[in-house]
């Protein structure tokens, strides 16, 4: 791709909501060619998409172009992991990839040290709002088995729910990226990484297509949850009602929970619940609470010798509570929870106005 087309795409890119990251080498239009390089032609259809789905009619129509004509460039970037695709490859909606949840697994067959050296030395440019401003693109859904039964649960609130929601042919599964990753730099996780991260709708349909992932029913996709939760994992979704991606994270490998351990991630990484201990109930003989929080947000009191969490750190996972033998802990509502928005594209609407770049896309 010439060069000059290359920065198009690139200050395209950088409208959209999760940015476009940049390179201490100016040399971020490498991303256009590894693993696969962009053509001229593709590039400047690229410049022209939206980060909201549009359907193929519609995307001809506006482009004054037919559809036959776009169509094969449309595929191409599809197959070079530049393009988000729902339903069939003539009758569908078509969105260009932003940099952000499951954008990465799309490049699943091809990763390797040489691209992860590419990604690992890309920045996020700062941005000019704070980060609590604008809406996180993960949020955590919370241990079914531990949902308090005396309060409303929103049903995308419940894994099981956001299973049985997806259409049948609108399930994969794929490697999980993380974990991937860290075993490739020769630090293999303690949790498997095969066939483990959910995706839905359009990333499962591009997934599938790209050979990165399989078609799964619902009953095996529930026993990936379950698998998951036999190993400790967070479950962490996109943060729309009716969430792309379904992920099933460590510590040890998952970028968003090791900064929020180690302090360096602001954004708001958490459920609409939080954790509770009765100390009477608990009767101080084991650490298991501590042991198993993934962001530390349990620790002992050396005066009650009874562990005390600190709210601020606690993301409502509830993993305490599944593991607390006395049933000590339980999780509860908070006063003021967020409503996620319903739909992929709404999320996407919403992030762009916070972040005030939906002036772009009118």
């Amino acid at each position: 791709m010439r060069i000059e087309i290359a920065r198009n795409v690139i200050e395209h890119l950088r409208k959209f909501p999760f940015n476009f990251p940049t390179s201490p080498d100016n040399d971020e239009w490498k991303l256009l060619e590894v693993p696969f390089s962009v053509t001229d032609e593709e590039g400047e259809l690229l410049c022209q998409l939206k980060p909201y789905s549009e359907h193929i009619d519609d995307i001809a129509k506006r482009l004054g172009r037919p559809k036959k004509e776009i169509f094969p460039l449309l595929d191409s970037l599809l197959h070079k992991t530049w393009v988000l695709r729902t339903g069939t490859k003539e009758n569908g909606r078509y969105t260009a990839v932003t940099f952000g949840p499951g954008a990465s697994e799309l490049q699943m067959p091809w990763l390797s040290k040489e691209l992860m050296a590419l990604y690992g030395k890309m920045v996020s440019p700062d941005d000019k709002y704070e980060p609590n401003e604008v809406i996180s693109y993960f949020r955590v859904i919370p241990r079914e088995s531990v949902l308090p039964y005396d309060t409303q649960v929103l049903p995308s609130e419940v894994v099981s729910h956001l299973i049985e929601q997806a259409n049948d042919d609108e399930i994969a599964v794929t490697e999980c990226i993380c974990r991937k990753t860290s075993k490739i730099m020769g630090k293999p996780c303690f949790a498997p990484a095969d066939d483990q991260c959910l995706f839905l709708g359009a990333f499962a349909t591009t997934i599938v297509e790209l050979d990165a992932g399989r078609l799964i029913s619902k009953d095996e996709a529930k026993k990936r949850i379950k698998r998951a939760q036999e190993y400790g994992l967070v479950h962490q979704a996109s943060a729309n009602a009716r969430p792309l991606v379904i992920c099933s994270c460590c510590t040890c490998c998952c970028g968003a929970l090791k900064s929020l351990v180690s302090g360096t991630h602001q954004l708001s990484l958490k459920s609409n619940f939080y954790a509770e201990l009765d100390i009477e109930q608990c009767k101080g003989t084991c650490p298991e609470c501590i042991k198993i929080c993934p962001v530390k947000a349990w620790t002992l009191d050396k005066k009650t010798q009874r562990p005390v969490v600190d709210l601020t750190r606690c993301i409502g996972c509830g993993l305490c509570a599944a593991a607390c033998p006395e049933k000590a802990i339980k999780l509860h509502r908070k006063d003021k929870p967020y409503i996620y928005p319903d739909s992929w594209d709404d999320f996407l609407h919403l992030r762009m106005k916070q972040a005030g770049r939906d002036k772009h896309f009118k």
